[in-house]
């Protein structure tokens, strides 16, 4: 099945809308509006924005990784798990072929690990 390519705007526009939920959920999580972001960007890095300024810039998701590691620095976010974004809709890891047998179910009885040959692994 062959996937339609996208344009470099297209694939932009997406990781945009990545950025600005991945931004809009940690204000979520931290219970931060726009306009009180606005004030903690201003006293703690200096950036001049009010509320209705920045709120547009989130929403176009046009906006650096600088800009986003200041907020995240105001905000007090320590770690952030950027799977909160979720993959891309047509996302395909790139996968590698085993070599070797595919592994089968099986019961308690018989040995979850087998070497080449047949024996079973010494440890199971």
């Amino acid at each position: 099945m062959a996937q339609e390519e996208k344009d470099s705007g297209d694939i932009q526009e997406e990781w945009q809308k990545r950025a600005t939920r991945v931004l809009k959920g940690e204000m979520l999580r931290f219970g931060i509006t726009p306009e009180l972001l606005s004030g903690l960007l201003e006293d703690g890095v200096g950036l001049k924005l009010d509320g209705r300024a920045l709120s547009q810039k989130i929403n176009r998701g046009r906006f650096s990784f600088a800009f986003f590691l200041q907020c995240m620095h105001v905000m007090g976010v320590s770690s952030l798990d950027l799977y909160l974004a979720g993959p891309p809709d047509d996302y395909r890891p790139y996968v590698p072929k085993a070599k070797g047998r595919k592994m089968k179910l099986i019961d308690d009885d018989t040995p979850a690990y087998q070497r080449k040959g047949g024996e079973s692994d010494p440890e199971a």
